[in-house]
C-alpha cells in the first residue's frame, strides 16, 4: 500500500499524490521527493522534484531544473533501488 502526499502547485491548487521515494544527500544538502499521481490505467508517471522547506515548516517540491541534477538523482534511485534487492 502506498502512501498518500498532498501536493500544492503554484495556484494554491491541492492534488493527492503516491509518495514512491524521499532521499536525502548530505553531501550536497538536498532532499528529493519520488511520487506519482494516482492513474486509472497501466501508465504511471514517476515525478521527481527537490524538496524544499519554506519558513512555516511546510514544504514545496521544486522541479530539477538542469541535465545534470536529473543524472545525479537517476543514479542516486538505482542505487537505492540495488540496496533493497
Amino acid at each position: 500500500m502506498s502512501k498518500k502526499i498532498t501536493i500544492c502547485n503554484v495556484n494554491n491548487h491541492k492534488f493527492e499524490a503516491d509518495l514512491i521515494l524521499c532521499f536525502e544527500v548530505p553531501e550536497i544538502d538536498e532532499k528529493y521527493i519520488v511520487y506519482s499521481f494516482p492513474s486509472k490505467g497501466d501508465l504511471v508517471t514517476i515525478n521527481v522534484g527537490n524538496l524544499k522547506k519554506k519558513n512555516d515548516d511546510n514544504y514545496y517540491i521544486e522541479e530539477l531544473d538542469n541535465e545534470e541534477e536529473w543524472n545525479f538523482v537517476k543514479k542516486v534511485m538505482l542505487q537505492i533501488l540495488e540496496e533493497d534487492k
